[in-house]
């Protein structure tokens, strides 16, 4: 059964998972941080006892490829190794309970990014570190993911995007997955390095340094010191360039290391982001500021920061209550993303594209009725299944919008705060919270259900939701 199959990929991961804890631990040790040696170690043993039982009791499992099990396994995946990955924190914060140690997790894997513990006591170095790995990890299962499972599932009208990495038309979803990690590692390594060596170059501590690379290439936009300011001209030059490198396509990178001719990086998804942060950054620049103290770098930092959905800001922007016309520019540039095998979050530029095109159609249908409007895309006429997913991830992301901003409202949030929430769950621009709403309080103060059902809104966000509508439908359960 195909059950049993994913229940031994589970028990995989889920060593793997104890593997990477070895690290942080050591690190403990080293600096003296006796409590975190403590959590580390008991969370590696009880990973291994968890995983082990997996491992051996379904490691007989045949493979089995069929759709339903592609389906089921990001979010089992996506459950079981932010459960695994919480193990740490759970120890570390125990008076803070499962729920917000699970937020955490999953926030770190999805690179949402945003934490439940910034007003508990500083980080500890090994604390910092398993949050850097968990989002770099993060990131890179997020490209992976969305290159093989969620294209094979036509999620959003995926298969309309051409990708250099070509894995064939097999169904078998793990396996897939699998090749496509391990393409994807040595660019995505090298990047990183690149970014830590510029970031330790320009003055900014080495472990900081280690910590905010990966933040920046998983866009996630952590830190050591837990916040999300960064500090100084040269380190937000840095920054800002490798943001936007992490919104691009991450098989062009792959393309390029393995010397592939005829690899364009200005494809049309490309220029729209570059044209997207230049306008978000002008128009933040030219908005009213109220109270509010930021110049024309601090907006444009806040622009790729916002299209990325990283959440990293300059030290010296300074906002001062809600700004209605700088939180609509937020929420668009988040909402929209970057491209579509980037590591950030949001609808994606494709999307985006398809949604333009479609709306410019019916403008021109409206004028000549009769008249054939076919639309293209980089030349290539769109499928009318291709149009179809895109319009179900778009309806799917507004409705789960207003059903989490409910849910929330019904059990005592206020409204704004709900939205602010929904809104960078779904997108998964969790530090960008308070720049969106600088009256937030933050998900430090949150209640044990705000967190569990944040959880699950992360995990829509980074899954996609029109792979979620697919178990509500009839069909998919009478297979």
């Amino acid at each position: 059964m195909w059950q049993n199959r994913i229940y031994y990929l589970l028990g995989c991961w889920l060593l793997g998972v104890a593997a990477l804890e070895v690290l942080p631990f050591l690190v403990a040790l080293v600096e003296g941080e006796p409590e975190a040696a403590s959590a580390f170690g008991s969370s590696i043993v009880l990973t291994l006892f968890i995983g082990g039982g997996f491992f051996l009791g379904f490691r007989s499992a045949v493979r089995v490829p069929v759709k339903v099990a592609s389906i089921f396994l990001p979010l089992l995946a996506g459950l079981a190794i932010g459960t695994a990955v919480a193990f740490p924190f759970y120890f570390m914060h125990f008076d803070r309970g499962p729920f917000a140690a699970l937020y955490e997790g999953i926030s770190m894997l999805t690179t949402n990014g945003a934490s439940a513990y910034t007003d508990d006591e500083p980080a500890t170095h090994a604390e910092s570190l398993w949050r850097a790995i968990i989002a770099w990890c993060g990131g890179l299962i997020s490209v992976a993911l969305t290159l093989s499972i969620l294209t094979s599932l036509n999620s959003g009208g995926l298969q309309a995007y051409k990708s250099k990495l070509q894995l064939g038309d097999s169904g078998a979803g793990a396996a897939r997955l699998r090749s496509t990690v391990r393409a994807l590692v040595p660019a995505y390594f090298l990047v990183t390095l690149i970014c830590l060596t510029l970031l330790i170059v320009s003055g900014m501590d080495p472990f900081n340094s280690l910590v905010v690379a990966m933040g920046t290439i998983s866009t996630t936009g952590i830190s050591h010191d837990m916040g999300n300011k960064v500090l100084g001209l040269g380190p937000q030059i840095i920054v800002l360039i490798f943001m936007v490198m992490a919104s691009l396509h991450w098989d062009y990178f792959y393309a390029k290391l393995k010397q592939a001719r005829n690899v364009r990086f200005m494809t049309t998804e490309t220029k729209q982001v570059m044209i997207m942060a230049l306008l978000g950054g002008m128009c933040l620049t030219v908005l009213p500021k109220g109270e509010s103290d930021y110049g024309a770098w601090d907006a444009l930092f806040l622009s790729v920061s916002a299209l990325s959905t990283t959440g990293y800001v300059t030290d010296t922007l300074e906002l001062d209550g809600v700004l209605l016309p700088l939180s609509i520019s937020l929420f668009i540039l988040a909402a929209i993303g970057g491209t579509v095998t980037g590591t950030g979050g949001g609808i994606k530029q494709l999307r985006f594209r398809v949604l333009t095109l479609l709306a410019r159609s019916e403008l021109r249908r409206l004028a000549h009725p009769h008249g054939v409007v076919p639309i293209k895309l980089s030349g290539v006429r769109l499928a009318k299944q291709d149009i179809e997913s895109v319009w179900l991830l778009f309806g799917s992301f507004m409705i789960a919008m207003v059903f989490i901003c409910i849910v929330f409202a019904v059990f005592g949030m206020h409204f704004q705060d709900a939205i602010v929430l929904a809104f960078t769950g779904l997108t998964l621009s969790g530090p960008l919270a308070t720049s969106i709403d600088p009256t937030f309080a933050g998900f430090s103060g949150l209640a044990d259900l705000d967190y569990l059902i944040l959880s699950f809104v992360m995990l829509f966000g980074r899954v996609e939701m029109s792979v979620f509508m697919a178990l509500l439908a009839r069909t998919f359960w009478q297979r």
